[in-house]
């Protein structure tokens, strides 16, 4: 891939991650405002699950794990970046 195109594609993906950075934030503060903070208590799940059941207060819980979903994906993409920057500073060499 010709260096030009990695720049576009090194851009975008920042800009998805900046504009997911502000999710997280708006997210964060629902979570907050509908005090789901402890909507599932333990990580990476909610209680056991990849996903919150019926079984307990489902509505915090789903607030709670919306928001850790937006979060591991911004996650993603930073260490996406990380590893393309890298890439790139490795081949100027």
């Amino acid at each position: 891939m010709d260096p030009q195109r990695r720049l576009l594609w090194f851009r975008r993906l920042s800009l998805c991650g900046a504009l997911l950075a502000a999710a997280v934030v708006v997210l964060g503060a629902w979570v907050r405002l509908t005090d789901a903070g402890l909507g599932c208590p333990d990580w990476p799940g909610c209680y056991g699950h990849i996903y919150p059941q019926a079984d307990h207060n489902f509505s915090k819980a789903l607030h709670e794990m919306t928001h850790r979903y937006f979060a591991s994906l911004l996650g993603i993409i930073i260490i996406g970046l990380l590893l393309c920057g890298i890439a790139e500073i490795a081949s100027s060499r």
